[in-house]
This record gives C-alpha cells, sequence and structure tokens, in this order.
C-alpha cells in the first residue's frame, strides 16, 4: 500500500509540473506575442509588411496601402516598389548620369503617417537636385522595426542590387530594442550573419526543428543564463527591454546598463559599412532623436509618452544615447552625424514631431531633409 501511496503522490506531482510547465509555456507565447506586435509598430504599420526570409520581414512589393495621419486624421497612401521600398521604381542597372541616396532605417524613415512627398527622403531629393549636375533619386527603404541587423541583411540580399552612391542609415533611438527581438532567430555562419529568418517562415519548413527549439520556455531560461553569464548587470534589464515600456528605457536620464545589448545592435554597422565602401560607394550614419529628447512641447498627446515610460510636458536631455553612437562611430571610422543639436534651436521645436505620434510631421522631415543636406555636403567635401 506504501509503494501504491509513493506511486500516487509522484503521478501527481508529475501532472502537477507539467501543468505549471503549460500555463508558463503559453503565458511566455502570450507575451512574446503581445511584445512583437508592439515592437513592430501600429496596426496599420503590421499591415504594410510581409515575412521575409533573409531579414526576417520586409514591406509588401507592388502594394498600395493607406494609413491615417494621427493629428489631422487624414488619409494617407503608402505605395511601394518591387524592391520593398517607399515610392515608385528605380531602374536596374543604374542608368548613367544618376547619383542615387538610399535610405534605410525603421518606422522614422518610411514614415507611413505623412504623404509620400512629405517624408525627409522625397524633401531631401527636392533640396538637393537642384545643385547637382546629375539627376539624384532619393530610396526609401525603411521598414517598421528594423535595426541595423536587419537593414544589413536587406542590403546584403537585395538592395546593393540598386547601386547606391551613398547609403545612409538613420539610426532609431528603438533600434536597441528592435535588434534584441530580431537576434533570436539570426543564423551565423563563421561569425558573419546571414539570414534572420521570419519564425512563421522558419517553423513552417524545419518539422524536424528539436522539440526543445521550439518551447519558449527552455528558449528564454537559455538567454537568461546565457546573459548572467556574460554580465549579471543585465539580468534586470532584460525584462525591460522586452516589454513595450521599456524599449527605450536607455533614454532616460538615469538609464539601466544596457551595454551588451546596445554593443549588438551597433556591431551590424560595421557590416554595413563594409558592403558599402566595398562597391566604392560613401556611408553615414544620422542619429535620429525621439520627440521628447528635442522639445518638452512635443508628442504629448493620446498617451504615447506614458506608454513608454515619459513624462508629459518635460525634455529628457540625457546625452548619453548620442555619444554612445557617436563614439562607436569614431571608433570603427564610420562617418556619423547627429541633428540633435540643430534641431533643438529650431523655433518651436515641439511642432517637428507630430503629437500624436512620436515621428517627425512634415515640417519636421523639411527641416531635417534640409540639414541632412548640408551634412552629405560637408562629408564629400572631406571625402
Amino acid at each position: 500500500m506504501a509503494c501504491i501511496g509513493w506511486i500516487r503522490k509522484l503521478f501527481i506531482t508529475t501532472l502537477l509540473v507539467i501543468f505549471l510547465a503549460g500555463s508558463a509555456e503559453v503565458a511566455l507565447r502570450f507575451d512574446s506575442a503581445i511584445n512583437e506586435d508592439d515592437l513592430l509598430g501600429s496596426p496599420t504599420e503590421n499591415a504594410l509588411v510581409t515575412p521575409c526570409w533573409q531579414a526576417q520581414y520586409q514591406l509588401k512589393p507592388l502594394s498600395v496601402h493607406h494609413s491615417t495621419n494621427p493629428d489631422t486624421h487624414a488619409d494617407v497612401t503608402v505605395r511601394t516598389n518591387e524592391w520593398g521600398g517607399r515610392g515608385g521604381t528605380y531602374a536596374v542597372p543604374k542608368p548613367a548620369g544618376v547619383f542615387r541616396i538610399l535610405n534605410l532605417g525603421d518606422e522614422s524613415t518610411l514614415a507611413a503617417a505623412v504623404d509620400e512627398q512629405d517624408t525627409f527622403s522625397r524633401q531631401l531629393q527636392a533640396t538637393m537636385q537642384p545643385l547637382m549636375s546629375d539627376q539624384l533619386e532619393v530610396i526609401n527603404a525603411g521598414v517598421p522595426g528594423y535595426c541595423p541587423l536587419l537593414a544589413y541583411l536587406k542590403l546584403k540580399h537585395t538592395l546593393m542590387t540598386l547601386e547606391p552612391d551613398l547609403v545612409i542609415y538613420h539610426f532609431d533611438m528603438s533600434d536597441i530594442a528592435d535588434d534584441y527581438r530580431a537576434r533570436r532567430q539570426l543564423i551565423m555562419e563563421k561569425g558573419v550573419a546571414q539570414v534572420c529568418p521570419h519564425p512563421d517562415l522558419a517553423n513552417k519548413t524545419q518539422p524536424q526543428q528539436r522539440f526543445t527549439q521550439q518551447l519558449m520556455l527552455i528558449q528564454r531560461g537559455t538567454e537568461l543564463w546565457a546573459d548572467n553569464a556574460s554580465s549579471t548587470d543585465t539580468m534586470s534589464d532584460r525584462q525591460d527591454i522586452s516589454s513595450p515600456a521599456g524599449k527605450l528605457s536607455w533614454t532616460l536620464d538615469h538609464p539601466p546598463n544596457w551595454s551588451l545589448y546596445i554593443e549588438h545592435a551597433l556591431r551590424p554597422l560595421n557590416a554595413i559599412q563594409d558592403l558599402v565602401e566595398n562597391s566604392k560607394s560613401l556611408f553615414i550614419v544620422s542619429t535620429l532623436p525621439k520627440p521628447w529628447q528635442v522639445s518638452a512641447d512635443a508628442c504629448n498627446g493620446r498617451n504615447i509618452r506614458s506608454n513608454l515610460g515619459f513624462k508629459q510636458n518635460q525634455l529628457y536631455g540625457n546625452e548619453y544615447p548620442f555619444q554612445i553612437v557617436q563614439q562607436y562611430c569614431q571608433q570603427h571610422g564610420i562617418r556619423h552625424y547627429s541633428p540633435i543639436v540643430t534641431l533643438k534651436q529650431q523655433q518651436n521645436a515641439g511642432t517637428l514631431f507630430l503629437q500624436n505620434a512620436a515621428e517627425f510631421s512634415p515640417r519636421g522631415h523639411a527641416v531635417y531633409a534640409r540639414i541632412l543636406a548640408q551634412n552629405i555636403y560637408q562629408q564629400y567635401q572631406q571625402r
């Protein structure tokens, strides 16, 4: 009887463990789905993208989408070309007498909340064209949720075919969290990033994948153990970076120690530079600030700030993020530009951004394009 009682207790304990593990797995998958959707962008932006083998996802090619300006509620048309960029088509091979600028970045570069002619890509073309003898084409290759890693893979596998003469990566403050999210699917070979397939695509074509690799409970435990082994200071930060309210924590006046995440996110800039310079082109990194880093009056609508952990009507003057990106670029010989000082000096700087979205307003796009054009001229003079 004692043996039967012991077996019964063991059976009940086993069922309890299985139940708790199953509940934890469901909770992790639910949390991951919510966080991934939030990190990717708004529902409007999600409708713009489709899964991709090389760079996780891309804009749906040759399609037309409609979004709404969150401030004016006006309809905004977003058309895409066959290269997965916003706007019209571009000839390949590149015609003689054409100078191409390729803008890489995330939703701040795509700018789905404003009309195409108001984006800084189109404004940059309008500003620089009168001063050039060649025909200028400025290509908007921004994709919601992109980071240097995904931009590098997209550039490597697709966009270099466009033969750009100048590639500009517009670094957004959310790139650190976006890199953290994307890096889970990264496939490396001999220390070099090869592809970062969307998990939906990878799971459909790899049924032989080990069961343990599919369990998020084991994945999350492995990640936490690896991070703890490399840096005990990042344990609490991991919880922040994976949550919607924590993905911009490194820009706070008293930021957490995200040195490991920052290093991972910035490292692909080296690969972009090598790829671009091997084709005899120029590469520049430009650091885009968030609205509250420019003006206390910027982006105070619809709880945009509070949802991301920032106070209303407050200017966050922490220069740490800008210094980190600048120092990294200087150490690795990457041309870098930060418009933060010039943007702060603008009259009514708060109007450079939308009130109900953490992005440039049409005025902000125009101002950024103008000061970006000035920096491009300087870079080519120094070349």
